[in-house]
């Protein structure tokens, strides 16, 4: 055997290592890809939980249940509490839009949650809230599509 044949041999198990190192690449990006998928619906799910849990506190869910629906009867100390805990859901909901923008929460996990958000957004307090210029608080894209929502009918 001379050189030139040894050389070709190298140079075919260089291109089979080549194609096993992507192959294995292609494998360990989708894993990872399906992992930070699953650690971001979590991290929505134990954010949602944790607003729950707050607002199964009562005198916390007495005033977030009168700034939502009935914002003119509340006392100034009322609706500034309102807006603390409102924030948390608009947070909730901003962090939900931001993770499906960006790929991390496909489809079927962010369109019943978007509608749910929807249906919020109509309420007369978070109207009202948002519209004193609570939007300029989070990302332009968020403030688009909630204003995008408020100007849409309720579903």
């Amino acid at each position: 055997m001379d050189w030139e044949a040894i050389g070709a041999i190298g140079e075919v198990l260089g291109a089979i290592a080549v194609v096993a190192t992507l192959g294995y690449l292609a494998i360990q990006i989708r894993q990872n890809t399906k992992a930070v998928r699953i650690q971001t619906y979590q991290a929505v799910m134990d954010s949602s939980n944790r607003l729950g849990d707050s607002l199964a506190e009562q005198n916390v869910d007495a005033i977030y249940r009168k700034g939502r629906k009935e914002p003119g009867s509340c006392s100034a100390e009322e609706w500034s509490q309102f807006v603390l805990i409102a924030g948390q859901v608009m947070n909730l909901y901003e962090g939900l839009y931001l993770h499906h923008q960006s790929g991390a929460i496909d489809d079927d996990f962010f369109v019943n949650r978007w509608k749910t958000f929807h249906r919020i957004m109509h309420q007369p307090g978070f109207r009202l809230m948002w519209t004193e210029k609570m939007g300029a608080y989070y990302s332009l894209s968020f403030t688009s599509a909630v204003d995008g929502l408020v100007a849409e009918e309720p579903g």
